[in-house]
């Protein structure tokens, strides 16, 4: 019991230092782009000090701009913020296309397989393996292609897919195999300073 009731007098406190925190534009500039400073942000907006000069100063520091933000930028200002409209997709058409057609021949192949065809669904795992981009999709159609074959040719070339994801685990569990092993970085342990873990930023 006590230690609950210290706990939240920690956290009440640790509250109060951060609300009495200084949120003037100075600090809240000199803070690096991240989540966190957009969290201060919202805050320094939401001030009644705050005016719009410096609102439209500091809304161009946020890493992601968010409803909140928007909000009280447009409440401080009475405009949307500069770059509120949607930024343009400058992923290339190829590529687009490429997953479409995928998806397309995916979809279909299970179609078929759920229509108990399995040859003919083999046959639009394989184009949608030829059409994928990324190493996860192309796994995935690789593992349908095994599941509608039942060829263990496939397993194998999942086996020596550089990507650890549910499809290659299936491979290995479907032949008896080995899980890979997973490299966890090692730090050296040392004193750190200059750092406050109570203050994200």
């Amino acid at each position: 019991m006590r230690v609950c009731i210290s706990l939240c007098l920690g956290l009440f406190f640790h509250a109060t230092l951060l609300q009495a925190q200084s949120l003037d534009f100075a600090t809240v500039h000199a803070m690096p782009k991240s989540v966190e400073k957009d969290y201060y942000i919202w805050r320094f907006l939401s001030r009644p000090q705050t005016t719009a000069i410096q609102a439209r100063k500091i809304i161009l520091e946020t890493s992601h701009l968010n409803k909140k933000l928007r909000v009280a930028y447009k409440r401080k200002t009475k405009a949307n913020p500069p770059f509120a409209c949607k930024t343009q997709d400058i992923t290339p058409d190829y590529i687009w296309k490429n997953r479409s057609a995928a998806n397309k021949y995916f979809k279909q192949g299970l179609a078929l397989l759920r229509a108990n065809n399995p040859k003919l669904a083999a046959n639009y795992f394989d184009a949608s393996r030829k059409y994928y981009q990324k190493r996860y999709e192309k796994d995935k159609a690789l593992f349908w292609l095994y599941l509608s074959t039942h060829n263990k040719t496939y397993l194998k070339y999942l086996q020596k897919s550089y990507s650890v994801n549910i499809y290659t685990l299936l491979a290995e569990d479907a032949i008896d195999g080995t899980y890979p092993k997973t490299i966890t970085e090692q730090f050296r342990k040392k004193h750190l300073t200059g750092f406050d873990p109570k203050n994200p930023i």
